[in-house]
């Protein structure tokens, strides 16, 4: 894959992570590195690979041991570990 083809696909995703109507990540969104998805997911990762779309989602603890990884890979970054310890509302998808 040339640079202008991974640009194009960055930008693919980053387009689709920016829309106000994407959706945030909820209570009942878990960590893919988790055993039985134990943890909430607070960052969800994005990759065109080969012209599919792939999206991994990670607790807090599992981003920060793979960030370094996946920014050099150039995996788009939905970040919303700022709700971690967030107290959440009533019912099971908390949104700000």
């Amino acid at each position: 894959m040339n640079r202008d083809e991974t640009l194009a696909e960055l930008e693919v995703i980053a387009e689709r992570l920016a829309r106000p109507d994407f959706r945030k990540l909820v209570l009942a969104d878990r960590c893919d590195q988790c055993p039985n998805g134990c943890a909430q997911a607070f960052v969800r990762v994005a990759k065109i690979i080969d012209g599919k779309e792939y999206e991994l989602l990670f607790c807090g603890h599992h981003f920060a041991r793979y960030e370094p990884e996946l920014i050099a890979g150039g995996w788009m970054i939905q970040d919303e570990r700022n709700k971690i310890n967030a107290k959440p509302m009533s019912g099971s998808n908390f949104e700000e």
